[in-house]
């Protein structure tokens, strides 16, 4: 049994017809695609249509860049199980852009330590992430953590920042 003050959300909005004498007397929403129908609480309703709408499309473009965040983060825990970094090429690089700060040793996670030669001392630090890597200079040290090089590469592929 339908309710007598029951309104459906499509009947709502849907425009009125321009033979409709109620259309003459009802005064459109700024900027929406309907017309509001003559009634103190439907023109209310039609005033805060507007920001709801704005408030359903930022909660899915938030949920959007959260779900794939969360997507590239769960594929790139996948595949660095499935092929480790490659970190010897991580530490030539970082060696070779840190040249000018005279490096000292290099810090590595104790499973990639095991993996890389240089004419460096190489430290093994049980608190680094495989990927990880600590460049240590004379006046500090630079790091290198695959997890915030990562949240970096997301953030910029959702054009945020970490």
């Amino acid at each position: 049994m339908a309710d007598a003050h029951f309104t459906a959300l499509a009947e709502f909005l849907r425009a009125p017809e321009p033979s409709d004498p109620a259309a003459q007397n009802a005064a459109p929403v700024r900027d929406a695609p309907f017309a509001c129908r003559a009634g103190a609480l439907d023109a209310a309703l039609c005033d805060e249509l507007p920001r709801l709408r704005l408030a359903a499309l930022e909660s899915f473009e938030s949920a959007v860049a959260r779900l794939l965040a969360t997507f590239a983060r769960d594929l790139f825990a996948r595949e660095s199980a499935a092929s480790p970094v490659d970190v010897a090429a991580l530490a030539g690089r970082l060696l070779a852009e840190l040249a000018a700060h005279e490096p000292l040793a290099l810090a590595l996670s104790p499973a990639d330590a095991q993996r890389v030669r240089l004419a460096l001392p190489v430290r093994v630090d049980p608190t680094l992430q495989p990927g990880d890597a600590i460049v240590e200079v004379r006046d500090g040290a630079f790091e290198s953590r695959i997890a915030f090089r990562f949240e970096v590469a997301i953030a910029g592929a959702l054009d945020t920042t970490p």
